[in-house]
């Protein structure tokens, strides 16, 4: 049904052309069978030469084989036409026989001095223009200019058309005419008529689908009208020019400039058409967006009422559309306008000027059961009727928030997950270093049973194997200490200054002895400087656990030396804690890739890879760095924490 309608003009033009085609097959029979009333309307008029017809069949085929979508065919046709017309004009323009006069036969009924057979000028100058609009409209490379160049022919040829028989019919007169050169019938102006229009349907079908004027419209109504002004002027120069000479300039002059006139008026309705349609286009985007938003969307007015609701607010709030209008919007949401209202919305129309509203804290909405949810709420203005409302998008988190919620338990495991793997790796270490004052505590109890057995037991011997128990055990407290320190979780604890020294002090106690069972050189700084940093303790000793642990990884594999070493570096405003191994470092393509998350170097079954990717995180939670670099061929991990006056000033 769509199609049909879409599809008129077409079959329209196809039916002027055919009708133009049987004309022209009729005037030539008429010459042949000698019957007048066809070729020339009354004596002294100008006849329908053969010449014409035969441009008529032609003109009316190219026309037809348009409409039907035969364009190769159609450009046949239109170019004998072209051709033809040319050569008549140059017949005129030489005053010479060329040989085209005669050829469909002898011109037995001639007016005035005109050669016999030979089509008027002003007739040969129209069908040349009439072939010349159709082969552009069947040449495909020139699809993006044709319409607008045929549109503008097709509107010269109606006026033209127009005016001559129109002139006839009122005065008997004909126009455009030259000197003693032969006027076109007023068959042959009817003709030119409904070849313009059928020329202009062509030209339009594409404007009659996409439903908009074609932007050569305003031009084409221009050179018609001041086409249509010569042929008036010509007109009444030779019906009044011994009486009123001057009137037939004005009017001519006047004709024109309401030509003009008119083109400017039509392009000014053209824009006006268009910008409405855009607008009713963007209203209707407007609308289809706005009901097939994911997003509950409410529209308000200054008064916080709502006036608009699309259909998810029922999935949101488990209100309709249409109960919520009228509504105050903070029954639904917490939403305060006055804000937005200061800041001058009209202002911010015409672009995107979304704020959010509630950042920093928890918004809930309200359902229509009571209960309550989270929920994120922007808020944008805009024009609607004329009046500056504000546009509320409504987003249910819920799914959102459990989300985020199970992220940050998965981040909690996952650091402790990397917090009790490298305690684990220390383990074997830890175990050899409580080892040790274990035997020397159980050779000393010993001596003093033995000594008790047989009697020897002094005063002196009591007091000085029960001090080495006591240093031997308080060793030991001090090494259960550290590693219940380090093997807490640590996240809630508040910053708090806490000197270096004790940190790495800490760390050491429960790394040292791993170091040593594998025969890998510790090297320490001869002093670590007195300087505190504003962190969680738990959580930095985890990080230089980590990175300690790390190096050593690095260089249990390899032969020749293996070592590694531990430097502090203190600034201004930051201190380095800096880890260097004698370990074959990391492959300059996997340098990029160093702290992303599951990411490691290390043979599988030993690293998470979470292990940096946290260590990486803590820092930048204390307002630090993690940083990767290169010590003369060696791996170096730093880890930069801002000194606690700094961090207490910030």
């Amino acid at each position: 049904m769509v199609r049909r309608t879409n599809d008129w003009p077409r079959y329209l033009a196809l039916s002027i052309g055919v009708a133009v085609i049987g004309f022209g097959i009729a005037v030539l029979i008429a010459w042949h069978v000698h019957f007048i009333p066809l070729i020339q309307v009354a004596p002294g008029q100008p006849p329908t030469t053969r010449q014409a017809a035969s441009c008529y069949v032609l003109l009316g085929a190219a026309l037809s084989l348009l409409a039907t979508g035969h364009r190769r065919v159609a450009s046949v046709c239109a170019a004998i036409v072209f051709l033809l017309t040319v050569v008549i004009g140059l017949e005129y323009a030489l005053d010479r026989d060329l040989g085209v006069d005669h050829l469909l036969g002898s011109g037995y009924i001639t007016e005035g001095a005109e050669p016999p057979g030979r089509m008027s000028p002003i007739a040969a100058l129209s069908y040349f223009l009439s072939s010349v609009a159709l082969l552009a409209i069947s040449i495909p490379r020139l699809a993006r200019h044709a319409s607008a160049f045929a549109g503008m022919i097709a509107s010269v040829l109606i006026a033209v058309g127009s005016v001559l028989f129109l002139v006839y019919r009122l005065t008997h007169m004909p126009v455009y005419g030259w000197g003693h050169f032969r006027h076109i019938s007023i068959q042959a102006s009817a003709v030119l008529v409904f070849l313009g229009f059928g020329i202009l349907l062509l030209t339009l079908k594409e404007s009659w689908i996409s439903k908009t004027p074609p932007p050569w419209l305003p031009l084409g109504i221009g050179l018609g009208l001041s086409a249509a002004s010569l042929g008036i002027w010509q007109a009444l120069l030779v019906h009044v020019e011994s009486q009123l000479p001057l009137l037939s300039h004005i009017i001519l002059a006047g004709g024109i400039l309401s030509a003009l006139l008119v083109g400017i008026a039509v392009h000014a309705a053209q824009q006006a058409s268009i910008r409405s349609r855009k607008l009713r286009e963007g209203k209707d985007a407007f609308e289809r967006l706005f009901d097939a938003s994911a997003d509950a969307l409410l529209v308000v007015d200054r008064d916080g009422k709502i006036v608009s609701a699309n259909q998810r607010v029922h999935g949101v709030f488990g209100y309709t559309a249409g109960e919520l209008i009228g509504s105050p919007v903070d029954s639904l949401v917490p939403v305060d306008l006055s804000e937005l209202h200061r800041s001058n919305p009209e202002s911010s129309l015409g672009r995107p000027s979304i704020r959010p509203i509630g950042e920093g804290k928890e918004l809930f909405g309200r359902r229509k059961d009571g209960s309550e949810f989270p929920v994120e709420v922007a808020l944008s203005p805009l024009r609607e009727r004329g009046e500056i409302r504000v546009l509320a998008a409504v987003r249910d988190i819920t799914a959102r928030k459990q989300l985020e919620e199970d992220l940050e338990a998965t981040r909690v495991q996952a650091i402790a997950s990397a917090r009790l793997s490298a305690l684990g790796m220390m383990a074997g270490g830890i175990a050899h270093e409580i080892n040790n004052p274990l035997g020397i505590i159980h050779a000393m109890a010993s001596d003093l049973t033995e000594m008790a057995e047989e009697d020897s037991l002094t005063p002196q011997a009591i007091t000085r194997k029960g001090a080495v128990i006591r240093q031997t055990a308080e060793r030991i407290a001090q090494i259960v200490k550290s590693l219940r320190q380090i093997s807490r979780e640590g996240a809630g604890d508040p910053l708090r200054p806490t000197p270096l020294a004790k940190i790495v002090a800490e760390t050491l106690e429960i790394c040292r002895a791993k170091f040593k069972t594998n025969g890998v050189e510790l090297f320490l700084p001869g002093a670590i400087p007195e300087v505190s940093v504003a962190c969680r303790e738990v959580q930095i000793a985890q990080v230089l656990l980590n990175l300690l642990q790390n190096a050593l990884d690095a260089v249990l594999e390899q032969e020749g030396e293996r070592w590694v070493r531990l430097e502090v570096n203190n600034g201004d405003d930051s201190v380095a804690l800096s880890v260097i191994d004698s370990g074959p470092g990391i492959p300059l393509e996997l340098r990029s890739r160093i702290g992303e998350p599951f990411f490691t170097t290390k043979p599988v079954g030993k690293g998470t890879g979470l292990g940096l990717s946290l260590s990486k995180t803590i820092a930048e939670d204390h307002g630090g760095s993690l940083e990767y670099s290169e010590d003369q061929g060696h791996t170096r991990f730093s880890l930069i924490l801002p000194l606690a006056r700094k961090a207490g000033a910030a």
